[in-house]
């Protein structure tokens, strides 16, 4: 492992990108950290306000809390933990983590996207996987979500596309908002919320608690003022949609984050060892595949060998083998038979010479009936 020190100061602009995974951690230094597997897969450029890194493989930095970033290309995960500064992502192929930031702007990414925490807007415009996140203070806007939607005391706000299903507990009453999901919306909302709601369920089944006691609306399509009145708050949905305000089922939580005091070193290796295993592990597939169809092609080879060879009434080859009760040990090689005769050899040479086998075919044919059988 290298590790490379950079002066910045206490709030400096940070353009990086990483041909693999990129993790970066806040702390309380005015310097700035970087940990790749050795010096000559990093390029560093410092410029007068900014620092640019540039990494042929995984990178671990370590920069400044108040730290801005300017993430332009990571193909494969991004875990950003503790940098309360203004961060801008471009594109991310793998999953992106959050944990503790600023204020987010990200344009794609290709796999889920976890969040927690939160300080500012998080505003990111297509996840090609699951959005799950917990505990932020400030909004979410998200245009295009694949899979499925699920927030903890999370407001999300504007218009939303997601595959599957959308379910989000709210911190306060509901903005603007319309939503649209494949299957269900299930929105739970505060007691003393005020909005107007639009509903349009592809399950006809449209439920919305008021007070203790659930109301079921089966037309398909609701609309109702809730408390007061307010923002207008348009659901669509593939199957149906729930607006409720107690019976919160806790199966959110924003788990599974790298914590920010785990050894840097540890993080690093581990990043370098999971690719190295997905590295492996895809050869090994590879080479399964090659090695299973190279068996079934050598078995039809000599299965179409043998068919052809039959026709001609040569000798049966299990008659040189032992057969059960024949009083020879198992495992025992068997005899040693004569060479191949003439006439079998001619038989052999007329079916290649009239082209009924190939030449392959025909060593193959004659090899078995001299007794040898490759491997």
């Amino acid at each position: 492992m290298a590790v490379k020190t950079f002066q910045t100061g206490s709030a400096p602009l940070l353009e990086v990108a990483a041909d693999a995974n990129l993790m970066v951690s806040g702390w309380y230094q005015d310097t700035v950290e970087a940990q790749v597997r050795s010096e000559d897969i990093l390029t560093a450029e410092v410029q007068e306000d900014k620092l640019r890194l540039y990494a042929e493989g995984d990178l671990v930095l370590k920069v400044p809390i108040q730290s801005r970033l300017e993430v332009t290309l990571v193909e494969g995960s991004l875990t950003i933990a503790t940098v309360l500064g203004e961060i801008s992502i471009q594109s991310v192929g793998g999953h992106l983590n959050l944990q503790t930031t600023g204020p987010v702007t990200c344009g794609n990414v290709s796999g889920h996207c976890k969040f927690t925490g939160g300080t500012g807007s998080l505003r990111i415009r297509n996840i090609g996987g699951n959005l799950k996140g917990g505990s932020a203070v400030g909004p979410l806007i998200v245009s295009n979500v694949g899979g499925n939607i699920k927030l903890l005391d999370v407001l999300l706000v504007e218009k939303v596309h997601a595959g599957g299903n959308i379910k989000a507990k709210f911190p306060t009453s509901p903005n603007e908002l319309e939503a649209l999901a494949g299957g269900n919306i299930k929105l739970w909302v505060p007691v003393d919320a005020n909005f107007n709601l639009e509903a349009h369920s592809g399950g006809e089944k449209v439920v919305l608690q008021s007070g203790n006691e659930p109301q079921r609306y089966s037309t398909g399509r609701h609309r109702a003022t809730i408390g007061a009145g307010g923002p207008l708050v348009r659901l669509h949905a593939g199957g149906n949609v729930y607006i409720l305000n107690s019976g919160w089922e806790e199966d959110l939580v924003a788990e599974d984050f790298v914590p920010v005091e785990e050894p840097s070193h540890d993080r690093t290796s581990s990043l370098i060892n999971d690719r190295i295993e997905r590295q492996v592990q895809a050869k090994l597939r590879a080479a399964e595949a090659r090695a299973s169809a190279a068996s079934r092609r050598a078995e039809a080879k000599m299965e179409n060998a043998m068919r052809k060879l039959d026709r001609f009434n040569l000798p049966n080859l299990e008659d040189f083998w032992p057969k059960a009760g024949s009083g020879i040990a198992a495992g025992a090689p068997p005899e040693p038979r004569s060479k191949v005769s003439d006439e079998e050899r001619m038989i052999v040479l007329t079916m290649l010479s009239e082209k009924k086998i190939t030449a392959e075919e025909a060593n193959q044919l004659l090899d078995a009936l001299n007794g040898k059988f490759g491997h």
